[in-house]
């Protein structure tokens, strides 16, 4: 049996992921990014080393992905992230043909057929719609990053945010919270904001079912959600939605090798 590892590093988050020869998923890994992209992807290999009970010598091939994967001296190739969500959402939800990306630093859209990518989109010129954007509301609004799905869920859908910056949409959920209204209401408003701005992206592509969501952002289920309300089409996810391009990049190490 032969291993192989992908490596994810992305802007707020380093994955990794070892799978085996019959594409078994071994163990994966997450650590917090840092400004030395080399030794978090020290680490979050041997994170899924030691997950894994495998040593450095069992793996027989490291790919790395993300923002960071030039910085991983110990992969053999490096692909990007683009190519690999689209290869590890065809083993997580086999028959995506439209994958929604949110990404802590962007957001895309991927049209894809059997984990090839035919097309995509991408928003990387403004925080808005992004991951990064809802971890400055949560911020704002002192509510937990993983709590704010479920409690956007119990929201009267009342409130909208209007303004498309972050900066000025801060200071708008600011003055909602000043003006005393429900703090689940806002935060619908917040998710939903981030599923406008993904769903106008996607209408410029256009959607081919099924649909399938990639990335951290698909754990938040507020925001998935709002993105079936809004793109009025089912979305998949998968518990290791957050682990795609690592995933991804552990399939194209192994094919590599063959």
């Amino acid at each position: 049996m032969r291993y192989y590892c992908g490596i994810d590093m992305g802007s707020q988050s380093a994955k990794s992921c070892i799978i085996n020869t019959n594409k078994e998923i071994i163990s994966m890994s997450l650590v917090p990014a840092g400004a030395n992209a080399t030794e978090v992807g020290d680490r979050v290999f041997q994170a899924a080393l030691d997950d894994s009970r495998l040593s450095k010598g069992d793996i027989t091939s490291i790919v790395s992905t993300g923002y960071g994967r030039n910085r991983i001296v110990m992969s053999s190739s490096r692909y990007t992230e683009i190519k690999c969500h689209a290869k590890g959402v065809e083993l997580l939800l086999p028959g995506t043909r439209t994958l929604i990306d949110i990404g802590g630093q962007d957001s895309k859209i991927l049209k894809i057929k059997n984990g090839m990518v035919e097309n995509f989109i991408m928003n990387d010129k403004c925080a808005a719609g992004t991951g990064r954007f809802l971890e400055v509301m949560s911020n704002v609004m002192d509510c937990d990053l993983s709590e704010m799905g479920q409690r956007a869920l119990k929201s009267k859908g009342l409130l909208t945010i209007s303004n498309i910056c972050t900066i000025f949409a801060e200071s708008e959920v600011i003055s909602l919270v000043g003006q005393g209204k429900e703090v689940n209401d806002i935060l619908w408003a917040i998710v939903e904001s981030v599923a406008i701005r993904t769903v106008g992206l996607a209408r410029r592509l256009g959607v081919i079912e099924p649909v399938a969501m990639s990335g951290g952002v698909a754990e938040n289920q507020g925001v998935v959600e709002a993105l079936k309300k809004n793109l009025k089409v089912d979305i998949k996810t998968s518990p290791y939605s957050r682990w795609a391009g690592a995933i991804g990049a552990a399939l194209l190490a192994m094919e590599e090798e063959e």
